[in-house]
């Protein structure tokens, strides 16, 4: 009994040891922030829009695809019918990593919307998405992205 009593001691420290260098070893490592970022391309902006999406707010990367390092653009058409739901949804250019084109597309079907005062009809836009993984902030990240946003979402071709 004795020697299983030492034996469960001596693993249970060893397990101890191993879990304080493991969590010690992490918490020197940086942990990349993720960020979705839009830009209107048809209108302008959301302000010209004659809808107002309600949901969601903000866009986030799912941790699959964070811990994948999936990143890129893409942009998409799609309109908004009368009763405030993305329909005809279509990549026009993608850049991307691993399973962004599902995500966006996704995210576009789960928007809702709702009418201005003044709006209300039916609507096709146009719409970039840069999906970003950098930085140790998400002040960085936001950087980063609106940076990429302005490069072009296309691959050349040689």
């Amino acid at each position: 009994m004795e020697k299983i009593l030492g034996r469960f001691i001596t693993l249970t420290l060893f397990c101890c040891a191993f879990y304080s260098s493991v969590t010690l070893a992490q918490s020197n490592k940086m942990v990349l922030q993720t960020n979705v970022h839009e830009t209107y391309l048809v209108p302008e902006s959301s302000d010209a829009l004659s809808w107002v999406r309600v949901s969601p707010e903000n866009l986030s990367m799912p941790r699959k695809l964070e811990r994948k390092g999936a990143k890129g653009c893409g942009i998409f058409s799609f309109n908004i019918n009368s009763d405030g739901y993305a329909k005809e949804i279509k990549t026009e250019a993608l850049v991307s990593s691993f399973g962004l084109r599902r995500l966006a597309k996704e995210y576009i079907e789960s928007w809702r919307w709702e009418p201005k005062p003044s709006g209300g009809i039916e609507e096709t836009v146009l719409l970039r998405l840069d999906f970003c993984i950098a930085g140790a902030t998400q002040e960085e990240v936001k950087a980063v992205c609106e940076y990429q946003a302005t490069l072009p979402c296309s691959r050349k071709r040689g």
